[in-house]
């Protein structure tokens, strides 16, 4: 996407979904950045720490499920996942 790569994306459904480790900590301005830029380009950004991923699965999957705009929807806007 651009000038960043991201971690799983969806053009059909125009979602991307970010992965964050601890690593991310210290990247938030550079995360913000990029979900700008990807947002710009009529994309959905959804994140996730690997521990809300590791400890409720569920739940993000739930947030992804909702997230996903139906075909013919364009939605862009940047989520942060509540695990």
């Amino acid at each position: 996407m651009g000038m960043f790569i991201a971690d799983f994306l969806c053009r059909e459904r125009r979602l991307i979904i970010e992965v964050d480790g601890g690593i991310h900590r210290g990247t938030r301005h550079y995360d913000h950045e990029k979900d700008i830029d990807q947002m710009v380009h009529g994309y959905q950004v959804l994140r996730f720490s690997n521990d809300q991923i590791q400890r409720n699965l569920k739940s993000v999957l739930d947030e992804i499920i909702k997230a996903i705009p139906s075909p013919g929807r364009q939605m862009g806007g940047v989520g942060e996942g509540k695990g």
